[in-house]
């Protein structure tokens, strides 16, 4: 079923996406859904460990009125939770509080054991979202797709925070678009929604102030990142790759907007920072070195 409309001669998309969090989906169903469609399976993540104890016990929170948890112990090799009772004596200031279940997520062997009132809840609800996806899950699939496609956000500007999910998607990604709508409706966990931008030149100055804006703001983080990086060479190799998809994000975005002059100086700001880069790379390549070489001296 065709969702979004093809306008060759538009700029692009104006598109909205979000998920139900409580519609829950196998990994798997949602993995040959994407592939179904045409989309790269690594943009979807089989549940973490991590998520699916954390989950167990935020709903165990949730679902039973009187028990909050807490962590008991954290180690390389374990985490405890404690699932604990609050009870309260009606018109008194009195709570008493007890540790009603420990829960252990065992990292090794990725199990978890219990032992209290709700043990098989708790390893049941484990057993669920370890297999399990949730909405949000999705949405930070879609929002994976979406920035791959060359998309950016909307949201607010320089001077204004606000909140939302509303990005700007160039043209020549509607038919991933439409692929990544069909997935979130045929999975019906979701929507995508793609409104077209009409070409004019009020639409195209606004477009590439706003990417402009987005790009920079990218660009200056990881100056300061760079800036303060001693030892971590496979930090400053991804800093350079990511540097230059902005770089080609922005000459995109130039093109498309038909403002490449405005796009000058800022493809020289990203000329220097990807330069930097290099110079880090190679800095911390020549200190990696040294240390190798005066450990196996000593």
């Amino acid at each position: 079923m065709g969702r979004i409309s093809y306008h060759p001669k538009g700029l692009g998309y104006i598109v909205l996406y979000g998920t139900a969090s409580a519609e829950h989906l196998t990994y798997e169903q949602a993995l040959a859904c994407i592939q179904k469609h045409g989309l790269e399976a690594s943009f979807l993540h089989p549940p973490s460990l991590k998520s699916a104890f954390s989950r167990s016990i935020k709903e165990i929170e949730r679902t039973m009125p009187g028990k909050f948890a807490r962590e008991a112990a954290e180690t390389a090799e374990k985490k405890v939770m404690a699932l604990i009772r609050e009870e309260h004596q009606a018109n008194t200031e009195r709570f008493d509080f007890r540790v009603e279940t420990l829960a252990a997520l065992n990292k090794a062997d990725k199990t978890l054991t219990a032992a209290g009132p709700d043990k098989e809840i708790m390893e049941e609800r484990f057993r669920h979202y370890s297999g399990n996806l949730i909405g949000d899950d999705l949405r930070q699939m879609a929002r994976k797709i979406v920035e791959a496609l060359g998309g950016f956000s909307l949201r607010g500007s320089a001077n204004v925070r606000d909140a939302g999910g509303i990005y700007f998607v160039p043209k020549k990604n509607a038919r991933q678009l439409e692929a990544l709508s069909n997935v979130l409706e045929e999975l019906n966990i979701g929507y995508l929604k793609a409104f077209g931008v009409m070409r004019g030149s009020v639409e195209q100055e606004s477009l590439f102030t706003t990417a402009a804006a987005h790009l920079e703001k990218e660009r200056l983080a990881i100056v300061d990142a760079l800036t303060n990086l001693k030892s971590n060479i496979v930090s400053a190799q991804q800093y350079k790759k990511r540097l230059e998809r902005l770089k080609e994000l922005l000459l995109e975005y130039a093109a498309l907007s038909e403002m490449r002059r405005a796009a000058e100086q800022l493809i020289v700001n990203f000329d220097t920072t990807i330069i930097l880069a290099e110079k880090k790379i190679s800095e911390l390549s020549v200190k990696k070195k040294l240390k190798q070489s005066t450990n196996s001296e000593s």
